[in-house]
């Protein structure tokens, strides 16, 4: 309600977009398990009690439990809609999720010899691997020290090869790993589906995000959303999958953020508009980050403008830093530099 005085805006990590909240896994759970509809509701009602923009941040459906779980969400925030609350979605367009790689025996199998816990490990590392990552087929190895052979292979094709199961293959990886690696192997899931995706993107109330920040250092299993969120969405969703047209996913990626946040001046080719402006050849352009190879730049992006000047001339950086750190509240930003010394 304070933040409402300030023409603010609320969004938020959905309290669970798979099975189970993510700090709990089978042997830990009694009673009620919570879900995306919980969350999605959650987000819903905050916006009605206080009149705020709300926003489902990188909304997903993780797991094959979960998959179809988009079209509850839009039925969800078209009644709100309709009611007045102002609910938005943004999201990443991808079908994996998760920043870095990630392991699939839960953390509390790692715990000292002694510690009492209730639960079984095998229920455990089954609902990992399967309800909420996806299957052995759609997790990819992509760090593996002491076995550089399996990065790029599934889980399903290493236990194949060696005529073992799934669930043993990634015990027996665990029962070779180290102190700094618990694991044995770190892997990638491809955890999300095409329709939850392609049905979130379509929405006019759906933002593009990276959910990634700068990132500088790479290793393979990084997510390629740092290096390629938004010449992906035109790329693959706009000219191969034909899900949007090329004005929607402009807008869904500059004039709707500008409009969630409520930035006045910025979003839009307008007169009196800041002159934040990208030119890319539309044949051309595409992502070329990948699993393996997360920090390839995209191709087909010529010239990037900031607040009118050029940071990307005929596709080479230039160098220049023209950004300012915007404070909404003041007709000019304060210069970045002496905020930073101030505070």
């Amino acid at each position: 309600r304070v933040v409402a005085e300030y023409d603010g805006f609320y969004y938020a990590h959905q309290r669970s977009q798979s099975p189970l909240p993510r700090w709990q896994t089978p042997s830990m759970v009694t009673g009620w398990r919570l879900t995306g509809t919980d969350g999605m509701k959650e987000t819903i009602r905050i916006g009605k009690e206080t009149g705020i923009r709300v926003v489902g941040s990188h909304i997903k459906a993780k797991g094959p439990s979960t998959w179809g779980h988009s079209a509850i969400d839009i039925l969800l925030i078209e009644r709100a809609r309709r009611e007045g609350v102002q609910v938005y979605l943004d999201q990443y367009p991808y079908e994996t999720f998760g920043g870095g790689p990630t392991g699939v025996i839960p953390p509390w199998a790692f715990a000292p010899p002694g510690t009492d816990w209730s639960g079984g490990i095998d229920a455990d590392i089954e609902y990992l691997m399967v309800d909420l990552y996806g299957g052995p087929e759609r997790l990819i190895v992509v760090h593996a020290p002491s076995q550089p052979d399996l990065v790029g292979r599934t889980l399903a094709e290493v236990a194949a090869a060696r005529g073992t199961t799934p669930l043993q293959q990634l015990i027996d990886f665990a029962m070779a790993g180290s102190d700094s690696l618990p694991h044995g192997v770190l892997v990638r899931p491809i955890a999300g589906h095409s329709f939850d995706v392609e049905n979130y993107m379509r929405q006019e109330f759906t933002a593009t995000s990276t959910d990634g920040g700068v990132s500088l250092r790479t290793r393979p299993g990084q997510h390629p959303r740092y290096y390629g969120t938004y010449p992906r969405k035109i790329a693959h969703y706009v000219k191969e999958r034909h899900v949007i047209g090329l004005p929607f996913a402009a807008r869904s990626s500059s004039g709707l953020p500008a409009q969630i946040i409520g930035l006045p001046d910025r979003g839009y080719i307008r007169e009196g508009y800041k002159a934040d402006l990208v030119l890319f050849d539309f044949e051309r352009i595409r992502d070329r980050a990948t699993i393996l190879q997360p920090d390839r730049y995209p191709v087909g992006i010529e010239y990037v403008l900031v607040n009118g000047e050029f940071t990307v001339d005929g596709a080479t950086l230039t160098g220049k830093l023209p950004g300012r750190v915007l404070d909404r509240g003041k007709a000019k930003t304060a210069d970045a530099g002496r905020r930073i010394s101030r505070h």
